[in-house]
């Protein structure tokens, strides 16, 4: 188990059938079809840890959907939160109120020995409602942990902020201060919060666990067969690039790179796969594509088969994030046997070795255009990389080990 500090034995002699996990969620998605990425988290925990034998519930927020990816041992608990006063919050926050007020007036909290939360506004709620030990799992530290971004005065009003809410138990710090345990997805959580709040001990408080993908539901098209279906040509040398269209993900910086080096990669096409939610920032990039080959794919479900086509015909992936915690594209891409370029931001530098990709400067787009070409001279030197990276994933990143260093986790709490 990667771990910073925390340390976790797993020859803990409590039994994992006797383990006992409430899994509080709170966005209404859990185990249905359309999963953003935190449902997608909670639920693959969830079926995990319950098929090495722990009791596990889920707590949702109701909805109408059906929910066929949530596995029939995890006993789901919904709550109706659509009577919360709560607007202009989101609907987590609705959960954060609602669930702890849910959970009191029953007597859920003697049959469980965990809970686990994967919302910062959770762990205060829970702490003044029970003893149990609370971990929680910080999906998002990204937009905060840098303290660069409070040097000037607009940043030092940001800070204040940061620290306001803190105070007030509605941001992750407060829950990282507060949790019995804190789980980070890269190193750089706890080395970020040791700057930014001295005062929580990072090393003891906050362990590493990565996200994983489940490489059996990643089913590998031929390159050539792929290639075939969209009527691309063999020689064509394909790039992907899977993340919302929002300034954060760093599109602008890849259609940068691409113009300054068109004429070196000649016949080439860029796919973007991805909502858009920044129209503003949609029109900039599609200015920033004139001159380029580029298909702007919108959503596509990664279960589909436009989604396998599209990522098997590629020749490499890009993930240029200016901010970002532990994206799931890059297991998905590597799963798929694809290298990777991208930025060092988040957990990505402890995701990716040099044999499978290269990380790059974020927003450099010189650095990137270079590794761009790098790649583009050496691609199929090895044949057997397909093979390496897929094998790679299943052994450092499938949701099996994942969910194993959680129940060590959750034993140590309970020594």
């Amino acid at each position: 188990m990667a771990n910073c500090g925390c340390l976790v034995d797993a020859g803990n002699d409590i039994e994992t059938k006797n383990l006992r996990i409430l899994e509080v969620s709170g966005g209404g998605g859990v185990g249905c079809q359309h999963m953003g990425p935190v449902t997608n988290v909670v639920t693959q925990v969830a079926n995990h840890i319950s098929e090495l034998g722990a009791q596990t519930f889920v707590l949702d927020s109701m909805n109408n959907e059906a929910r066929p990816s949530l596995n029939p041992q995890v006993s789901l608990l919904e709550v109706d939160t659509s009577s919360v006063e709560s607007r202009p919050f989101e609907i987590q926050q609705r959960a954060a109120l609602a669930f702890p007020k849910w959970v009191s007036r029953t007597n859920l909290l003697r049959k469980i020995d965990i809970v686990h939360v994967h919302h910062a506004g959770m762990v205060a709620g829970f702490r003044h409602i029970t003893n149990c030990p609370i971990v929680f799992t910080c999906h998002t530290p990204g937009f905060w942990l840098e303290p660069e971004q409070y040097n000037s005065l607009k940043g030092k009003l940001k800070f204040a902020r940061l620290k306001w809410q803190e105070h007030f138990g509605v941001n992750d710090l407060y829950a990282i201060r507060n949790a019995d345990i804190t789980i980070g997805l890269g190193s750089h959580l706890s080395k970020g919060v040791m700057q930014l709040s001295p005062r929580i001990n990072a090393e003891n408080k906050i362990t590493v666990i990565p996200n994983g993908v489940n490489i059996e539901d990643v089913l590998v098209l031929e390159q050539a067969r792929a290639r075939e279906l969209l009527d691309a040509t063999p020689n064509q040398f394909r790039i992907v690039c899977v993340g919302r269209i929002t300034r954060i993900k760093g599109i602008h910086i890849l259609l940068k790179s691409l113009q300054r080096i068109k004429e070196q990669l000649n016949d080439f096409v860029l796919d973007i796969i991805g909502p858009v939610q920044d129209e503003e920032y949609y029109t900039e990039l599609k200015e920033l594509a004139k001159g380029l080959n580029v298909h702007f794919n919108g959503f596509v479900s990664n279960k589909s088969d436009q989604f396998r086509q599209i990522v098997c015909a590629a020749d490499v992936s890009l993930v240029p994030s200016l901010n970002d915690n532990q994206p799931t594209v890059i297991l998905e891409s590597l799963a798929f046997g694809l290298p990777v370029i991208a930025s060092n931001v988040g957990a990505i530098p402890e995701m990716l070795t040099g044999e499978f990709g290269q990380i790059v400067q974020k927003g450099n787009v010189d650095a990137l255009a270079k590794a761009i070409l790098e790649l583009h001279q050496r691609r199929a030197v090895d044949p057997e990389l397909p093979t390496k990276t897929r094998r790679f994933v299943e052994q450092k990143f499938s949701w099996d080990s994942c969910a194993r260093q959680h129940v060590d986790v959750f034993k140590s709490l309970l020594d």
